[in-house]
């Protein structure tokens, strides 16, 4: 009896610490809060500039959706993916939450996908310094 009680108490231990060690954080290899002991994606990844995104130039372009029924939309453009994770009214680039992208000026072709199926694409042009583009 002593035996069955000593097992089940290393039992209940090793399975106790076990699960302790399983927390959740950014498990995206690219993201700067990349965890590499996180066992599950919470969410929280950052990517440097505000929302996430990519990108190597100069101009700023900030998509953002301030309708709470699309959900979380993954903005794709110039081979660089982010994600509106917040319904916000954008006033500046790199907005928290928004997808963000630093291109070089130009046209660009872009795909969203927001949580609840909806997609839009097209194209946007890049001219200035900080541009906002709005999913409505």
């Amino acid at each position: 009896m002593t035996r069955i009680l000593a097992f089940s108490f290393l039992a209940f231990v090793m399975i106790s610490l076990w699960s302790c060690s399983r927390y959740s954080g950014c498990t995206d290899l690219t993201a700067t809060n990349f965890e590499p002991d996180a066992f599950t994606d919470d969410g929280s990844c950052e990517y440097g500039f505000g929302g996430g995104g990519g990108g190597n130039g100069n101009a700023n372009l900030t998509f953002y959706n301030n309708q709470s029924w699309v959900g979380v939309v993954t903005v794709t453009i110039s081979g660089y993916s982010a994600q509106i994770t917040e319904t916000v009214d954008a006033s500046n680039c790199d907005y928290s939450g928004c997808a963000n992208f630093s291109l070089s000026a130009g046209s660009y072709y872009y795909t969203a996908t927001a949580s609840t199926g909806e997609y839009w694409s097209g194209s946007v042009v890049v001219t200035s310094s900080c541009q906002l583009f709005e999913f409505v």
